[in-house]
């Protein structure tokens, strides 16, 4: 029974372990996004009249 008890907390920890580096990954990924976008000037990212558009649009 002991046996038993170990091996349901191991796989416990296995698998905290995986859901917690799969939401560090996703954090990590949004970070990255926002931190872009915020470079991109008046949320015209892959517009191909970006560069040559006088918009005043503010991007809060």
């Amino acid at each position: 029974m002991q046996a038993m008890n170990e091996s349901i907390i191991l796989q416990y920890i296995i698998v905290a372990v995986i859901i917690l580096t799969a939401i560090g990954y996703a954090v990590f990924r949004f970070y990255c996004a926002v931190k872009k976008a915020k470079k991109m000037s008046a949320g015209c990212a892959g517009c191909p009249f970006a560069g040559k558009c006088k918009s005043t649009k503010k991007v809060s």
